[in-house]
């Protein structure tokens, strides 16, 4: 089974938030529509669903990921240097487009599905990210208090590790930055193996600086001291936020981009791009652009805050929060470039991958966690996608005909809270983080 993890709110619903807290800042010359909510004190055809960031999938035999072949090689372009940096600049070879129809409106729902309706599970300061372990545990990260914490089989919830504490983490600007993101290791019965991911503020300006995918063992129910696999450039906005195992037992993991809109990607820069890694932080075998660009799986995107697997095709389905509206439903394929920095939603241009969905100008839902149903307890929910959507708060259900051409059948709301994050249990039982609280759908 796969399984992904949780990031924290996107969008601009200062319903959400109140007056006094809500932060909306401008980057670069262009609205950012991305708002964090400050901590609660105290395939073939394929359903998708869109909610918080867990992937799930099975598969009595893991499919192998494809490594397409390039066509014409680009001019090399010079990359940034985060740390890790490529042993030289990038090179991006062009391959070519997936073969997708693009929607710009949203289609219909479909009839039939399961209407699900949320019970607390647990409170929580601001639980951004979301995983089950084989066990039933439920594991979340509190965004800027720093904690993941457990909920056990009796329903208590007690503290697995201080990430805070053990990196002299302490948050004074809250926008794009945090404890974001928790996976529980698909072999955790016999590794015992959790990632997350946090970012660290920068002394100067209190924005996030870098951030940080960790990996921990447990030992004796606790978390133990972590090892950081690889670190990457962060800021105000557009981070890292959900970590993506593959049935090989790989990880993908969607960065944000830093880069002002109209200035060009460059696979290898570590943002703006689908990250494949190994367990111990290296870069995954057969990624397409090599030395080049050594942990680059995919890039042109502007911020994914999470991505589900689909074993039928070996590709990744995940949502891009864009500037001004035009938030995407992408087939993400390796090697493939998907827009950003130059365009936004649906667009002609050569060489670009377009978007399952355009949501349009100026409409923001802002899809934040997404997940594979592949569980018999919901039949009629196995092979969907589901997915959160932080602007317009539910579980939705999306078909997908992987095709070719690949296109978006059906879109179909089946529970009506969600805006975080989202995970399911082995038993199929599927849960979901709003900014107070853990819930279980049923």
């Amino acid at each position: 089974m796969v399984r992904i993890s949780a990031h924290p709110v996107c969008g601009t619903n200062l319903a959400l938030i109140g007056p006094i807290h809500a932060r909306i800042a401008s980057k670069r010359g262009t609205t950012d529509g991305a708002c964090i909510i400050p901590p609660v004190m105290g395939r073939r055809a394929t359903i998708v669903l869109v909610c918080s960031t867990l992937v799930a999938c099975t598969s009595s035999k893991p499919p192998v990921l494809p490594t397409p072949q390039p066509t014409t090689p680009a001019t090399p372009s010079p990359s940034a240097t985060p740390s890790p940096s490529p042993s030289q600049s990038p090179s991006p070879s062009t391959f070519d487009p997936l073969d997708v129809v693009a929607l710009t409106k949203v289609p219909a729902a479909e009839k039939g599905l399961p209407s699900l309706h949320p019970h607390l599970v647990t409170s929580g300061n601001y639980p951004a990210g979301l995983s089950v372990a084989p066990d039933g545990r439920i594991f979340f990260t509190e965004l800027y208090g720093g904690h993941i914490n457990v909920v056990d089989a009796r329903g208590r919830t007690g503290m697995w590790f201080d990430v805070n504490a053990y990196f002299h983490i302490q948050w004074k600007q809250f926008f794009h930055g945090g404890l974001t993101a928790i996976t529980v290791d698909p072999d955790f019965a016999t590794n015992h193996y959790v990632f997350a991911v946090t970012q660290v503020p920068s002394a100067k300006t209190g924005f996030a600086e870098k951030s940080l995918i960790l990996r921990f063992t447990e030992r004796d129910g606790r978390g133990t001291a972590p090892k950081v696999l690889l670190t990457t450039p962060a800021e105000q906005f557009d981070n890292i936020y959900s970590v993506v195992f593959a049935p090989d037992g790989t990880m993908f993991i969607p960065s944000g981009h830093e880069t002002a809109l109209g200035v060009a990607d460059v696979p290898g820069d570590l943002v703006g791009e689908i990250l494949h890694i190994t367990r111990d932080g290296e870069p995954a075998p057969r990624n397409p652009f090599e030395d080049k660009g050594p942990y680059t799986w995919a890039y042109g995107f502007k911020n994914v805050f999470d991505a589900a697997f689909d074993p039928d095709t070996g590709y990744l389905v995940g949502g891009d929060n864009n500037t001004v509206g035009h938030d995407e439903i992408d087939l993400i394929a390796p090697g493939r470039f998907y827009g950003y920095s130059k365009y936004e939603g649906v667009a002609t241009a050569p060489g670009m991958t377009q978007p399952l969905l355009d949501f349009g100008a100026g409409t923001h839902w802002a899809p934040v966690g997404m997940l594979r149903y592949d569980f018999a307890k919901y039949p009629k929910l196995r092979g969907l996608f589901l997915v959160c959507f932080n602007h317009q708060p539910g579980v939705y259900a999306m078909r997908i005909d992987a095709g070719p051409p690949a296109r978006l059948l059906s879109f179909t709301k089946i529970a009506p809270q969600c805006s975080i994050d989202l995970a399911a249990s082995e038993d199929g039982t599927i849960y979901i983080a709003d900014p107070s609280g853990i819930y279980e759908l049923s």
